[in-house]
């Protein structure tokens, strides 16, 4: 019989026909999202949720390869690393309770969505060539159970979350899984391809690993990023009003409310402040493990990180260039509190990493002030004048949408529709045009208890508290604080500037940040 680590390696090849299928269209949906137009059409939406549908179908695939071929593969969260035997035992209980909570809340966002859509109270109904709107109202609804007032805008939620949910739990199998040559390398020493503690002046106490598949996920995201950051400064400063140089949108026709292939500047904006500080991390996660390989007697340059020092500089200086007032706000803010991560993390280490962060900074805050700063000035002076844009009366509104219906909410995605009843009618084409503008809150926790109600928005809260609770107490690549704490930062963030904008509503916006907490959600504290 063959021995437990034998079994291993000898992976099924229909298993990594699915594996390999897997991660090729992960990297569509990473790469395909910001170019999409910030994947905020119909086309570009079906497009990737149909990509997500399949990454569903695969891991259902390899369970069902799992259950008839009796094959267990290798994964990261069975690693038990430098840890006793009982320590381990217990974490790993842990870890599969708290993930099992954690997809059960999954599936019961997803059923309430569904229920909600075929226990429709009314449908929303708009004429938009004579500029009238109705409700057409069901009596067969049944008022204990979710419901929604616009059924066909809460259909549109039920296929959108079912692909955010098979894209983050695919996504997260397929990150926890071992390649063939980290099986072949555990078989041959038994404590793991990582770097054994280290005690030298200077250098960390610890070197923490990543999976290979991670390592290229990071590399493909900050990469990516970075083009698309590169891409927007330059359609920035030829002045054209095209998204990608190719098509003016319906919104937002001056180049100066655009930025990149995103028809919204503060979109574009929440999309790199949730990516530059997982790129600094990764950037110091790789830095670390550098000064490690040059005290074994590697040579320098092995490793290719220097290459994320650029792309962390665009992507961070590109906020502010892009001039939302929000999205600059928020990444001065984590530019500090990213400081102060590698100024702890860096006590009595080496005066070049030091030298590095503050070069990457400064480097970033030069380029945004030298591009964007004298456009920004002008929007900041009237950031009380115009009440944030108007934002403050739609609050209000959206404050009295939910004393009205405060338990089940109006339904997921009905915010557009239930808005029309607390505005005043539409008499002129400017009008429509702000009343088309506000289907969103500009608030997405205010939308979030709009939605779902008081009671079913604390299943959200339960999954965003998932990947640090799994940090803390689970199985995973072993980290130490630092990289788990710019992906923190990253998630901060954007869920910072969703008190006063819409980042969750935004298909590219909301799949970065699903990538962020999936990568947190398998490491594990050292």
């Amino acid at each position: 019989m063959p021995s437990k680590t034998s079994r291993h390696i000898r992976i099924p090849g229909s298993y990594r026909i699915c594996d390999g299928f897997s991660e090729a269209i992960i990297y569509f949906i990473v790469i395909f999202n910001p170019w999409a137009f910030g994947t905020t059409q119909a086309w570009s939406i079906w497009t990737v949720n149909i990509a997500s549908y399949g990454l569903g179908f695969l891991l259902f695939f390899k369970w069902i390869i799992k259950k008839n071929t009796g094959f267990h593969p290798s994964r990261w969260d069975e690693d038990r690393g430098h840890l006793s035997e009982e320590e381990f035992e217990g974490r790993k209980k842990r870890s599969r309770l708290i993930s099992r909570i954690a997809l059960c809340a999954t599936g019961v966002i997803w059923i309430w969505c569904v229920v909600s859509w075929i226990n429709a109270r009314a449908e929303f109904h708009f004429t938009f060539d004579i500029h009238q709107f109705r409700f057409e109202y069901f009596e067969d609804s049944i008022s204990w159970l979710p419901h929604t007032y616009a059924k066909s805008f809460t259909e549109k939620a039920v296929w959108e979350y079912l692909g955010y949910a098979l894209f983050f739990w695919a996504l997260r199998d397929w990150l926890l899984g071992k390649t063939w040559k980290e099986v072949k390398g555990v078989s041959r020493k038994k404590s793991g391809f990582r770097p054994e503690p280290i005690r030298q002046k200077g250098l960390p106490s610890f070197i923490p690993g990543l999976s290979s598949r991670t390592h290229r996920l990071l590399w493909v995201l900050c990469i990516n990023g970075a083009l698309v950051a590169l891409e927007g400064v330059l359609q920035r400063l030829s002045g054209s009003d095209k998204l990608l140089w190719m098509v003016q949108p319906t919104i937002n026709q001056l180049n100066l409310a655009q930025f990149g292939p995103y028809a919204y500047r503060s979109s574009a904006a929440q999309f790199f402040n949730l990516i530059w500080p997982i790129c600094l991390g990764f950037w110091w996660l790789l830095f670390k493990k550098a000064n490690f390989d040059q005290a074994g007697g590697h040579r320098i340059g092995k490793s290719p990180y220097p290459i994320l020092m650029p792309c962390a500089v665009l992507m961070a200086a590109a906020p502010i260039i892009s001039t939302s007032r929000g999205g600059a706000v928020v990444s001065v803010i984590m530019m500090l509190m990213s400081l102060g991560i590698l100024v702890l993390a860096n006590r009595g280490g080496s005066r070049l990493a030091a030298y590095s962060v503050i070069t990457i900074l400064m480097a970033a805050l030069g380029m945004a002030g030298y591009l964007g700063w004298d456009n920004l000035e002008k929007r900041l002076e009237r950031v009380f004048d115009d009440s944030m844009g108007g934002r403050e009366a739609l609050w209000d509104q959206s404050k009295e949408i939910i004393g009205d219906y405060p338990y089940w909410g109006t339904g997921p995605k009905s915010f557009g529709a239930v808005y029309q009843l607390y505005t005043q009618p539409m008499r002129s084409d400017a009008h429509i045009q702000a009343k088309q503008a506000q289907a969103y809150a500009h608030n997405d926790w205010l939308e979030l208890v709009i939605s779902f109600g008081l009671i079913g928005s604390p299943l959200f809260i339960l999954l965003l508290i998932y990947p640090g609770l799994y940090f803390l107490t689970g199985t995973g690549f072993f980290s130490n604080w630092e990289f788990p704490g710019f992906i923190a930062i990253s998630m901060f963030g954007c869920l910072f500037h969703a008190i006063g904008d819409m980042p969750f509503q935004i298909h590219s916006v909301a799949t970065v940040f699903l990538v962020a907490m999936c990568v947190l959600s398998c490491t594990s504290r050292q």
